[in-house]
């Protein structure tokens, strides 16, 4: 056992256990751009572990000093996982390949959230994506809880019919503030969109005018008829539903009762 005086031991065990505190903060801080819920518990956690491996080095106790070394392992070991989740989503988003549930929620789910969302009594988006959304708008099978809105929120915890019904009615609130002139600049319109306080709607070309359009014309008839439908209309119509890819998947899975369209 080494002496508890021996300064040269203090000293050591300090500088190793600042020195691991610093390299994993700063391994950290450099990866904090994809942070997530989360990441800063496992600081915290980092930091006792540094703070235990000092009084580990200082006694020579080396069960302990293994113990905290184990720990610290994990601990950054965690912490890159949920990193390279974050970030693959938001490079996937980057390159135009965003997460198909995105428009309809506030956050993207952690990578908790992501492999223990029914334990943690949370919504399991990233499962009901994969499981039934994405699987019935290639025109695949989808999984067996994906037939009905009942299944779906007891499997997944979310509900399904209410999720559309919330996005539908920002989507109207969209096109009736554009309709209404509350929002005149495309700028307005993406700040508001990056708020979640609207959502994507069916709008003509940039380079049209739609004082420009002879009303009795064909011309961007389909994009016309959508928006007005979404200022008009006080329920999802056939339209509206097949331009927006939650409403799609869940009509052809038989878990939203609309029909399809009979021309766009």
């Amino acid at each position: 056992m080494i002496n508890f005086d021996d300064k040269k031991t203090l000293i050591v065990s300090l500088a190793i256990s600042l020195i691991v505190l610093f390299s994993g903060l700063v391994h950290m801080l450099g990866q904090w751009n994809y942070y997530e819920e989360g990441h800063g518990i496992l600081a915290i956690v980092f930091a006792i572990a540094c703070f235990a491996l000092f009084f580990s080095l200082r006694f020579a106790d080396i069960t302990k000093i293994i113990s905290a070394v184990i720990l610290l392992g994990l601990v950054i070991f965690y912490a890159n996982q949920k990193f390279e989740w974050r970030k693959s989503y938001i490079d996937d988003s980057n390159n135009g390949k965003p997460f198909i549930l995105s428009p309809y929620i506030t956050t993207y789910p952690t990578l908790e959230e992501r492999h223990f969302g029914s334990l943690l009594g949370v919504p399991s988006w990233v499962q009901f994506a994969e499981e039934c959304i994405e699987p019935s708008l290639k025109g695949n099978k989808a999984a067996r809880d994906c037939k009905s809105s009942s299944s779906i929120n007891d499997t997944y915890g979310i509900d399904a019919l209410k999720l559309v019904n919330t996005h539908f009615t920002r989507m109207k609130r969209t096109a009736q503030k554009i309709e209404g002139g509350q929002m005149k600049s495309k700028r307005q319109y993406q700040r508001c969109l990056v708020n979640k306080t609207c959502a994507i709607i069916p709008l003509l070309p940039a380079h049209v005018e739609a004082e420009d359009i002879d009303r009795q014309s064909q011309d961007h008839i389909a994009t016309r008829t959508m928006f007005w439908s979404l200022v008009n209309d006080p329920k999802i119509s056939p339209e509206i539903c097949e331009f927006m890819d939650l409403c799609r998947a869940l009509r052809d899975l038989d878990v939203m009762p609309i029909e399809k369209p009979k021309a766009l």
